[in-house]
């Protein structure tokens, strides 16, 4: 599913229902930004182990501290979970933890 589209599909109640704890709606969340974050982390790590790491690590702090967040509309919603994702990425990158570059 293409990234707009996916992102589109996330209306102002979903991420509502996300904000209160909506397994599916946090699930929806996922399936929507899963290819934006992991495309995001790869760019910034060197390898796609890291990257799926860092998506991993940006989607459990964003079910942790979706609830805190204070936009409603999906644009915003995306500007937060890659500013998450690229600080994840970054960290990694800064504490050293990243693998020999892929060959």
């Amino acid at each position: 599913m293409p990234e707009a589209y996916a992102v589109s599909a996330l209306d102002d109640i979903a991420i509502q229902r996300a904000k209160s704890g909506d397994l599916n709606a946090l699930e929806r969340v996922y399936r929507a930004y899963e290819a934006t974050v992991y495309s995001l982390a790869r760019r910034i790590c060197r390898t796609a182990e890291d990257a799926e790491d860092v998506m991993q690590e940006t989607f459990l702090e964003v079910c942790r501290s979706i609830g805190g967040f204070r936009g409603t509309a999906p644009g915003s919603l995306t500007a937060w979970i890659k500013k998450v994702a690229a600080s994840k990425a970054l960290m990694r990158v800064r504490r050293g933890k990243y693998r020999d570059a892929d060959e």
